[in-house]
C-alpha cells in the first residue's frame, strides 16, 4: 500500500482519500492505532510496532450506539523537573495527574 493511499475502511472496505500532504489521514474517516493490548492473542507486540485501521464516517455513524466515548486526559508539564525540590515535584505531579 503506498503512503499516498490510506488504508481502506475496516468495515465496508471503501477506498478512502488522504488529507492532502499526509500519510493515512483519511478524509471522511478516522484512523485507529494500537500498540498492542495485553490479553490479545492477535496483536500484542513488544517491539514498538503498531496496528492501524481506518473506519469511514458513514460506518461510524451507522454504529454510533456501539462507540464508547471518553475524555482523554492530557498532562503537560512545562517546568524543568530537575530544578524543583522533591516536594515541589510531588505537588506539580499531583496537580497535573
Amino acid at each position: 500500500m503506498s503512503s499516498n493511499t490510506p488504508i481502506p475502511c475496516f468495515i465496508c472496505l471503501i477506498e478512502l482519500t488522504n488529507v492532502e500532504g499526509s500519510t493515512n489521514q483519511p478524509h471522511d474517516g478516522v484512523e485507529f492505532t494500537s500498540y498492542g493490548h495485553y490479553g490479545s492473542t492477535f496483536f500484542d507486540p513488544i517491539d514498538g510496532s503498531a496496528l492501524a485501521i481506518n473506519v469511514c464516517d458513514a460506518c461510524l455513524a451507522d454504529r454510533e450506539g456501539l462507540i464508547g466515548l471518553y475524555q482523554r486526559r492530557v498532562t503537560r508539564i512545562t517546568e524543568d523537573l530537575d530544578l524543583l525540590t522533591n516536594q515541589e515535584r510531588h505537588e506539580l505531579l499531583r496537580r497535573n495527574g
